[in-house]
């Protein structure tokens, strides 16, 4: 796997992108806000949008000069040399099979779940396929973004939302993506935190600020390079109140349904 480093500042807009975006949700407009960081009104940053979601895409043409709605999908595509697709796995198909995408275009899918011979049946033979998991973070300019397989276009565009993580084969970025599965999980789990504050008598206001702050302070930690088990170890003191919630709550049983858990996750994900 290769990883090429994050920018400390964002890229200039020099060299030129003509971006179409077909399905605009909120990794969509994450992507577009995160191009959008210091950019200047400029023909080197062009941004078609898809109707899909019209009011999301109508906020994002709104607050970008380089973003416009295309007045259909093949419009979109059309008026764009690199194609990210972003439409839900179930939309894809009934979306996807009605386009003609000429085979100079570069097609990057988004869409979860799906691999990329199946992309191909639906998009014809010509275009180049990539496959991406594109999060949040982009927005703002810290995304790390994996591919398969690599291609410049792809690169050159993640890199300018943060970085570009090259995976070896498909099913290496079957297993990524099902560790990005784990996301809203993660904020269940905080959610559940400041629910329990306020069932023991805290205010909801108070519960949500400690909270966020508990875990919004500990951030930085994972910017390091240490190991992850040596950062859960420094968080906790032996004998102590973290080690106590850990092992009675993150147990054996507890970490054997999160390993079923994602398994089931993988398993969709290759299509098995």
């Amino acid at each position: 796997m290769t990883r090429t480093p994050a920018p400390a500042a964002p890229p200039p807009v020099g060299s030129a992108l003509r971006l179409g975006i077909i399905g605009t949700g909120e990794i969509a407009a994450a992507l577009v806000d995160g191009l959008g960081r210091g950019a200047r009104p400029t023909a080197a940053l062009r941004v078609a949008l898809s109707p899909r979601g019209a009011r999301l895409s109508a906020d994002l043409a709104e607050r970008h000069a380089f973003a416009h709605i295309g007045a259909s999908n093949q419009a979109v595509v059309d008026d764009c040399d690199i194609v990210l697709l972003s439409v839900r796995p179930d939309a894809a198909r009934e979306v996807l099979t009605g386009l003609t995408i000429p085979d100079d275009r570069v097609v990057i899918s988004a869409i979860a779940a799906t691999p990329l011979e199946r992309i191909r049946q639906w998009t014809g033979t010509g275009p180049a396929l990539v496959r991406s998991i594109p999060m949040p973070a982009v927005r703002s300019g810290e995304g790390l973004t994996a591919v398969f397989p690599d291609h410049p276009a792809a690169r050159a565009l993640f890199d300018r939302v943060g970085s570009c993580l090259v995976l070896p084969d498909e099913e290496a970025f079957a297993t990524l993506s099902t560790a990005s599965a784990a996301l809203s999980s993660h904020f269940h789990y905080l959610s559940a935190l400041a629910a329990w504050l306020r069932g023991a008598g805290i205010d909801e206001s108070t519960a949500e600020r400690y909270v966020r702050d508990l875990f919004g302070a500990v951030g930085p930690a994972l910017r390091t390079q240490a190991p992850l088990e040596r950062i859960a170890a420094d968080h906790e003191t032996p004998g102590g109140l973290n080690e106590q919630l850990r092992e009675q709550w993150f147990d054996t049983d507890n970490r054997a349904a999160l390993d079923a858990a994602l398994d089931a996750v993988h398993r969709r994900i290759r299509g098995a």
